[in-house]
């Protein structure tokens, strides 16, 4: 998405309706996920927790079960973004389910993102111990499957 929230917008609309109204149907709940993150990034919350929500809907119904997990990071990143008490119980629950996805699939290119959600879990929690434990286990991950970019923007940011 390269922080170019618009134009990822404009895109990840044109792909999901692309993949509603054709023969890419299994390739909503990803688009879906994607758009959650872009809508989040561009700073709408309700549309973005909608399109996180539908990602994992229809995943889950077409049982792929990568794309579902994708869609509960997203989700578990609007509900971060919300930061009340219900949001950060919802957030919480779609990290279980993400890491049961996890455990299910060996899809353990996606535990980074897990930790590092469980980092602004804690932290809006007000747990520091178990922030900065989550976010170093995010960096390491990162760095042992070599995604140095990732290893190095955590070790820059002090604080999930």
């Amino acid at each position: 998405l390269n922080s170019q929230w618009d134009e990822s917008v404009a895109v990840l609309e044109e792909a999901a309706h692309a993949a509603t109204s054709g023969a890419n149907r299994m390739l909503e709940g990803w688009v879906r996920a994607e758009l959650a993150e872009a809508l989040l990034g561009r700073g709408d919350l309700d549309r973005a927790e909608h399109e996180a929500q539908t990602a994992v809907t229809v995943a889950h119904a077409r049982h792929s079960r990568c794309d579902e997990l994708r869609g509960y990071l997203a989700l578990a990143r609007t509900q971060l973004r919300r930061a009340d008490p219900a949001a950060l119980t919802r957030a919480e629950q779609a990290l279980v389910r993400a890491q049961d996805l996890i455990d299910e699939t060996s899809a353990q290119a996606y535990q980074p993102e897990v930790h590092e959600c469980r980092a602004h879990l804690a932290q809006r929690r007000a747990d520091a111990l178990a922030a900065r434990r989550e976010i170093e286990e995010a960096r390491r991950l990162y760095a042992e499957m070599g995604a140095t970019a990732q290893a190095e923007r955590l070790a820059k940011d002090t604080s999930p």
